[in-house]
């Protein structure tokens, strides 16, 4: 069992098919399946089902057992690599952040603007992902520090509280005189479609928020159309298509720019999700990433901007 046949285990599963694993790793197509085969007579068990039509469509019992292992293997050895460059370079070195889109905002580039000029020497490399994803770059040793949206119980992976976003119920622009007189226990919204999250999806978070924001003004029943992003939910609620419960630093562009309203709730609701820094246990830091951990948690106060421009003042 070597490394290399470990690293294309992993990254045909991530990938989903030996064709862009093979292009993600830099080797051609029957060399990464060499290394898969390779590794199966090494343990002397299939880990890849595999179809004729389909190829590669998951890891056997086998295959699951050992994804694990192999990503803390791989994790370890680029642990190993950032240890001895940050030997080479005084503390510094690589730094890998990944982060969920939506928090790169004003206030997350001041603080990596206060990390770089106090690590001049470090060198940051910013990858934007889903929750679901920064977890697994976090896992796979591949970022260092992740910021994402909600907590994850993965014991691999340590977490931190890095603020809390709040979520505003907004909707395209011209809907703004229908649902102008919008109150109480949802007044207008009665009748309304929603645009959310999956509940059983990576968006569990927002999913249950807008479950439980809508129960709590008497719509437990809307219809909600499941939508598996952030984007695609704001330029859905942009084109008029249904309501969004949306973090506040996704709208607030289009609430300035007016071409999203927010609609107002009368009840006392602030709904928000909690976000989170996370970092693998037991995994090298360099003292470069432990000054941006530190940064990325003393600044997690994000609302600051948004309230000073009025995107969170209340509606009256």
């Amino acid at each position: 069992m070597t490394l290399d046949e470990l690293e294309a285990f992993v990254t045909v599963l991530r990938e989903g098919g030996v064709t862009r694993a093979a292009a993600v790793i830099g080797r051609s197509q029957p060399a990464v399946s060499r290394r898969i085969e390779q590794l199966e007579a090494d343990l002397g068990c299939t880990l890849l089902e595999r179809t004729p039509t389909a190829g590669v469509i998951g890891p056997t019992e086998a295959g699951r057992a050992l994804l694990p292992h192999a990503e803390a293997a791989l994790a370890a050895t680029r642990d190993a690599r950032r240890a001895v460059e940050a030997v080479d370079r005084g503390g510094t070195g690589e730094v890998g952040l990944a982060v969920v889109g939506t928090l790169a905002t004003s206030a997350f580039a001041a603080t990596l603007r206060q990390f770089s000029a106090e690590f001049p020497a470090a060198r940051l490399v910013l990858r934007t992902a889903t929750s679901r994803d920064v977890s697994a770059m976090v896992r796979r040793g591949e970022a260092t520090i992740g910021l994402r949206y909600g907590d994850d119980d993965d014991p691999i992976l340590e977490t931190s509280p890095a603020g809390r976003e709040t979520l505003l119920v907004v909707a395209a622009a011209e809907r703004a005189l229908q649902l102008a007189g919008a109150k109480g226990g949802g007044g207008t919204l009665h009748g309304q479609s929603w645009i959310g999250f999956p509940l059983t999806r990576d968006g569990g978070s927002f999913g249950e928020a807008l479950q439980d924001m809508l129960g709590r003004i008497g719509l437990g029943a809307a219809p909600v159309t499941p939508v598996d992003g952030l984007t695609a939910q704001l330029r859905l609620v942009e084109a008029g298509i249904g309501l969004g419960l949306l973090p506040a630093s996704i709208v607030e562009d289009g609430l300035i720019r007016g071409s999203l309203v927010r609609v107002p709730i009368d009840a006392p609701i602030e709904t928000t999700v909690p976000i989170t820094l996370i970092k693998r246990r037991g995994a090298y830091l360099s003292a470069a990433a432990h000054g941006l951990a530190k940064a990325l948690l003393a600044g997690s106060e994000r609302e600051t901007c948004l309230h000073a421009r009025g995107v969170l003042a209340p509606l009256r």
